[in-house]
């Protein structure tokens, strides 16, 4: 039976919460005891990483993900950007992301937390590497770890690679770790991508390696030589390989296969004609398939491959998707690298790119059946570089070099699919309980008890914001009522 108060309904038929303005400490304890709400949590599988107390809605194959808002706010990175080569970044966590650029003869590391108003909040500058500007840096984290492996190239002759191990401590000091060689560098080619619990593959024109980073310790577990000017690897969960995509050679691909931490080299295949340039991709988990974004002369495509054979020559396209022609580019300025990022936990791939004069970031995605079709697309301005991890894709734009501002678009599941809050930390494809509508979350911190909160368009818990999607009856506890108070 519903309950009113001078004529106002204050709780539903279903126990729901509904019409109230405020409630005092006492009545907000009170409510949690009774269980008024009548809900509780339900079981889903997760994709990607979630933390427990993380706000997860359903995505559309029925599993939890992580609730996400559109887009932050503008903040200043740096006022004294030495150049716009080395950049890169990437996110340990829903609310942290740590940022790589040149600054005067330093490589420096910054690590920006997500704020409720949509800004990062910056720790102190961490030098990485001193002496000389470094080239085509490149990064990748793995969250459940918590560690970052970062990839760069020396601005000094001979010009050899390093692997280094980056933390972060406390609520934002970044910290450099143990570094390992990984040969010379000849070409442009460099990239590096997470296997989970705290594991890397590692590639360039010399070397194709297994890391592994354990604080701020790494090691350098297995090595196969490499020669082709690799400009994209994707890791392969489902087979256990890598697969690279070579500038040149009719965009060949080599096939590697990883035993624990031990690499091996598999085969090589030419799979066109064409000279293909601005090579990117990602493996897309929920379909199965090698997501390959091309550009061939003035045509950009992206493309769906299969590549469940380990020969490389047993691989072949599925389907493919055309942007328009006109104007296109995927080569900003002297920015060169990092014009693409990928999430292998939610099979989402970003790609950065030029229409008729206008830089644009688009989301995609890939069906079932192997078609890709961009899903969102972001106008962005000047020279860009993009990195993604725990659902976040981070943005360093360049104004100029006295105004570098950072940024995140988060793409996980909208606002509208919120349904509750996650009940612990998992991984991707582990279950996990999520307190839903009349449940009691207690993985909060930081709450007022007896006030209201609602998600801000970054996805944040703050008090007030409507519609409310909780109430707190303590400091750490969340009483779910979500979508109460709408206006």
């Amino acid at each position: 039976m519903a309950i009113q108060v001078s004529g106002t309904q204050v709780i539903s038929n279903s126990r729901g919460l509904t019409n109230i303005a405020s409630v005092d400490a006492t009545t907000a304890a009170a409510i949690g005891a009774a269980g008024v709400g009548g809900g509780g949590s339900i079981e889903l599988t997760a994709t990607g990483s979630i933390t427990a107390g993380d706000p997860v809605g359903i995505n559309s194959l029925g599993r939890a993900q992580l609730t996400a808002g559109i887009t932050g706010t503008d903040t200043t990175l740096t006022t004294g950007l030495g150049n716009q080569f080395g950049m890169s970044s990437c996110s340990i966590s829903s609310s942290k992301t740590v940022f790589f650029y040149n600054k005067s003869n330093s490589f420096v590391a910054r690590c920006g937390v997500i704020q409720t108003n949509g800004t990062y909040a910056f720790g102190a500058e961490t030098t990485i590497y001193s002496g000389a500007t470094v080239y085509y840096g490149h990064s990748g984290a793995c969250p459940d770890t918590g560690v970052v492996c970062l990839f760069f190239k020396k601005g000094a002759s001979p010009f050899a690679t390093v692997v280094k191990a980056v933390t972060v401590t406390g609520t934002n000091t970044v910290n450099a770790g143990s570094e390992v060689s990984h040969g010379a560098n000849n070409k442009n080619s460099h990239c590096v991508r997470p296997m989970g619990n705290g594991k890397f593959g590692v590639f360039n024109d010399s070397n194709a390696s297994i890391v592994t980073i354990s604080g701020t310790s790494i090691t350098k577990n297995s090595t196969v030589s490499s020669t082709d000017d690799i400009r994209t690897c994707v890791w392969d969960p489902d087979t256990s390989k890598f697969i690279t995509s070579s500038f040149g050679y009719g965009g060949r691909f080599n096939s590697y296969t990883v035993s624990g931490t031990t690499i091996s080299y598999n085969s090589y295949h030419d799979h066109s004609t064409g000279y293909w340039d601005r090579l990117l991709g990602w493996y897309d988990t929920a379909s199965n398939y090698m997501i390959r974004v091309v550009q061939d002369g003035s045509n950009f495509k992206i493309q769906a491959w299969d590549v469940s054979s380990t020969a490389a020559s047993g691989f072949g396209v599925i389907g493919e998707l055309s942007l328009p022609a006109s104007g296109n580019d995927m080569w900003h300025n002297d920015l060169k690298q990092n014009q693409a990022v990928w999430n292998e936990s939610t099979g989402t791939g970003f790609a950065h790119y030029k229409e008729s004069g206008t830089w644009k970031l688009v989301e995609i995605k890939c069906s079932s059946g192997g078609t890709p079709s961009v899903v969102n697309e972001t106008p962005v301005v000047n020279d860009f570089s993009v990195g993604v991890g725990s659902g976040i894709v981070s943005t360093i734009d360049v104004e100029s070099l006295s105004n570098a501002k950072a940024n995140f678009f988060n793409y996980g599941t909208t606002l509208q699919t919120f349904i509750g809050f996650a009940e612990s930390s998992v991984s991707d494809g582990q279950t996990l309980d999520v307190t839903v509508d009349g449940g009691i979350n207690s993985n909060q911190s930081g709450l007022v008890r007896g006030s209201f909160y609602g998600l801000t368009n970054q996805a944040l818990l703050n008090k007030g914001t409507k519609p409310q999607v909780g109430v707190a009856i303590s400091a750490t506890e969340l009483l779910v009522s979500n979508g109460r108070n709408a206006s």
